[in-house]
């Protein structure tokens, strides 16, 4: 059985709810970002979106760019790069940041991206 990707968004809902450990809280937001990006790969083709990796641009920001093409499904494109800047600051900068309340908002956005798919 194919291994389902929306379970990702309970586990960062999960996560984000431990609002003291900020490694609890960068990993929501990684997993709410995947949750998100997988089911628009699933979901690309009933909204006709064609994803295309071109020379220089990595998958994830491919498929991002390919829903922006398409004018219905253009804010799951903002969106999801939105969030996939989001889970790049969780997973690889040493930075300061709420991460509590990007935790929150990673979540928000993966929901809403979601429900548009």
């Amino acid at each position: 059985m194919p291994f389902a990707w929306a379970d990702y968004l309970i586990l960062a809902i999960t996560l984000a709810a431990n609002t003291a450990d900020e490694a609890s809280l960068r990993s929501s937001i990684s997993r709410a970002y995947y949750a998100a990006y997988h089911a628009a790969v699933d979901k690309a083709g009933t909204h006709g979106v064609t994803i295309v990796r071109t020379a220089g641009t990595g998958v994830h920001e491919a498929c991002w760019l390919a829903y922006q093409t398409v004018p219905r499904v253009v804010s799951i494109g903002v969106t999801g790069d939105r969030l996939k800047v989001r889970r790049h600051k969780a997973d690889y900068q040493q930075i300061n940041l709420n991460w509590a309340k990007e935790a929150a908002t990673a979540v928000a956005e993966a929901q809403l991206l979601l429900s548009q798919l």
